[in-house]
C-alpha cells in the first residue's frame, strides 16, 4: 500500500482525532494554518492513526512522500517550519501527558477553561460550596 501523503494546512482549521476501540472519539489537537498532519507519510506509514477533519473553511497542501522529503531536503525554509512543527508538536505531546498522569480531570478542566478565548470575556462564576461528604480528602 502507498503512504497517504502529507498534508500542510494554508488556511483553516483542522481537528486532529482518534477513535477508541470502544468506538469514542478523542480530540488530540486543533491545528491551525502552517501546521502539517499525515506527516507519518515521511518515516512511510501507510495507515494513518489519526483523522483530519475541517472545522472551519480551509485550504489544504497535500503532498506526496518522495516529493516532501525532497523539499525538506532542498528548501532550507521548509525544513525548518516542518522541524520547528515536529518539535512543538511533540512538545505538546509530551506536555498533555504529564498534565494527563499528574493532574485530575477536574484541574485539567479548569485550566483549559482558564486558557480558552470565552475565558477573557467577563464571566462572573460564583463561589459555591459542596457537603462535606463530597469533598474530596
Amino acid at each position: 500500500m502507498k503512504p497517504a501523503p502529507c498534508s500542510i494546512l494554508n488556511g483553516g482549521a483542522v481537528k486532529n482525532s482518534c477513535i477508541s476501540q470502544s468506538g469514542k472519539e478523542r480530540i488530540i489537537g486543533i491545528l491551525k494554518e502552517r501546521e502539517f498532519f499525515g506527516t507519518g507519510c515521511i518515516t512511510g506509514f501507510t495507515r494513518r492513526r489519526m483523522t483530519a477533519v475541517a472545522i472551519t473553511d480551509c485550504v489544504v497542501l497535500q503532498i506526496e512522500n518522495p516529493l516532501m522529503i525532497d523539499i525538506v531536503y532542498r528548501d532550507l525554509r521548509v525544513a525548518e517550519m516542518f522541524i520547528t512543527f515536529l518539535v512543538d508538536q511533540t512538545r505538546y505531546y509530551e506536555e498533555a501527558l504529564v498534565d494527563h498522569l499528574l493532574h485530575s480531570s477536574e484541574e485539567r478542566l479548569a485550566r483549559t477553561l482558564c486558557a480558552s478565548p470565552v475565558s477573557a470575556a467577563k464571566v462572573t462564576i460564583s463561589p459555591c460550596c459542596f457537603p462535606r461528604s463530597a469533598r474530596r480528602h
